[in-house]
């Protein structure tokens, strides 16, 4: 297929998937597809307030034909269950629907349950031109971001909304996990954590990104991936309809079974301490209305989500261990926050901040976000104030239009990021800032833009200030 690349390795015979950012789909195209998908559901009654079938149902045939992809490729499922080129035509409603019931049988799958839905409306022939829709494309091992474009194309606007609370840009992530886990060349024991995983992106982005580090070192052995595989990677959502199956069956196309992915009451009560050695994750934001209890919090007393958070991911991590964190742009600069920020830089090592455009969200938050890059400090050093500088860098463009239609566009500074990661500067763009400078007058402030672009005072002579006065007093009447 032509969206996968295969190769036999050189520990073992087994055949790898090679699919971390080998691939770059036309998303213009699939928009396209989506498009032609929703003029086939129009023409069977699924339109407007039907939003929510069309997604579902658009995500199943997805789900489905991915399966099948990576069954064609590792057969485990009993040869009695038809997969996508197996449904005979004259009677593809039916014959979908058999096989989806097979699939919820079987214990690898069963977690799809509330997410393989194929609208009743659909009948024979409406899902023979959606076949030949998806047809057009090998999913398994794509760089599609598929969950993204069929909730950016399809959904309406309270949808959309909805989907934003869990959905973080994969391009964003790609660069989030490349930047963190760039050490790891050599397989060695890890707990990696996401404990607002959503669909599970960096999950499955970090679980590629490591399979293809230790393979391009020949240490990608049959144990090593089983251990990618069954213990590694950990996440927590407390949307176990939505975000935990397709969180699931995104790990499963990675060639995952997902096995640490659980839907949680409340990641504030059960989000364990000093386990992982990374957590990757987009903040949830918001008043907090869960039942953890606040006294036990040593940050802040507020019901804040994303200030509660922050300070339940510090405690998860080990010593040493590292974080890299989307948050809003009121837990960064906000004065009312100083004296978090301060408490938190005691528990904590800031070696970089990122800002992101307030566009990178669209079309579901405007919302400005940046990224938070830390260490956790070891006993001798809580407490105490780091004295590393901090480093900066300001996406203005991240290779997409700015606006709702985030189409493709040639300006992208994510690879002069990825390139300059905590090396060298630009005036205005990126660099390193004295840590000494974040302190009680800049109200402890994280903000990018205030350290990069602050405009600097204008100097003039005593001669030149006496000038204006004189200037404004001749021009004030005051009879």
């Amino acid at each position: 297929m032509d969206a996968i690349e295969t190769q036999v390795s050189k520990i073992n015979s087994n055949i790898l998937i090679n699919t971390f950012a080998t691939k770059n789909p036309d998303a213009r195209q699939f928009r396209t597809s989506l498009w032609n998908l929703r003029q086939i559901f129009r023409s069977k009654g699924i339109s407007k307030g039907s939003e929510d079938s069309m997604i579902k149902t658009t995500l199943s045939f997805g789900i489905l034909k991915l399966i099948s992809e990576q069954q064609l490729l590792n057969r485990t499922l009993p040869t009695t269950i038809f997969m996508w080129g197996d449904w005979r035509e004259g009677q593809l409603d039916r014959e979908i629907n058999n096989t989806i019931n097979d699939l919820l049988n079987q214990k690898n799958y069963s977690h799809l349950k509330d997410s393989l839905l194929i609208d009743k409306r659909l009948d024979n022939q409406a899902c023979k031109k959606v076949i030949n829709e998806f047809n057009k494309y090998s999913l398994y091992g794509s760089d599609f971001d598929f969950f993204g474009l069929i909730y950016e194309s399809l959904a309406n606007k309270d949808i959309k909304k909805d989907f934003g609370e869990f959905y973080t840009p994969r391009h964003i992530i790609r660069t989030m996990v490349k930047l963190l886990l760039n050490n790891e060349t050599s397989p060695r024991p890890l707990s990696i954590c996401d404990p607002a995983c959503g669909t599970g992106g960096f999950l499955v982005e970090s679980f590629l990104y490591l399979q293809r580090r230790y393979e391009m070192t020949n240490a990608l052995s049959n144990e090593t991936r089983i251990q990618l595989k069954n213990n590694i990677f950990h996440g927590y959502d407390t949307n176990g309809k939505v975000a935990i199956p397709f969180a699931r069956t995104n790990m499963l196309m990675a060639d995952d079974g997902g096995i640490n992915i659980q839907v949680t009451e409340d990641s504030l009560i059960h989000l364990e301490e000093d386990k992982y050695d990374y957590v990757l994750t987009n903040v949830p934001y918001g008043s907090y209305t869960g039942e953890a209890n606040i006294d036990n919090f040593s940050l802040t007393n507020s019901r804040r989500l994303e200030l509660l958070f922050i300070e339940k991911i510090v405690k998860s991590l080990k010593r040493g261990g590292s974080g890299a964190v989307i948050v809003p742009d009121g837990l960064i600069e906000s004065t009312s926050y100083s004296t978090y920020r301060k408490k938190l830089l005691r528990l904590i090592e800031l070696y970089a901040v990122i800002s992101l455009p307030p566009f990178m969200f669209e079309p579901y938050t405007t919302e400005k976000t940046y990224i938070l890059f830390f260490k956790k400090n070891m006993p001798n050093q809580t407490g105490k104030f780091q004295k590393s500088p901090v480093w900066h860098f300001i996406i203005d463009n991240d290779g997409f239009k700015k606006g709702k239609k985030r189409y493709p566009i040639n300006e992208n500074d994510l690879p002069l990021l990825e390139e300059s990661f905590l090396t060298g500067s630009q005036e205005g763009k990126y660099g390193f800032i004295n840590f000494s400078d974040i302190n009680d007058k800049t109200f402890y402030s994280f903000c990018s833009e205030y350290y990069m672009r602050l405009k600097k005072p204008i100097e003039i002579s005593i001669e030149q200030f006496q000038k204006i006065v004189e200037e404004l007093e001749g021009k004030t009447n005051y009879e």
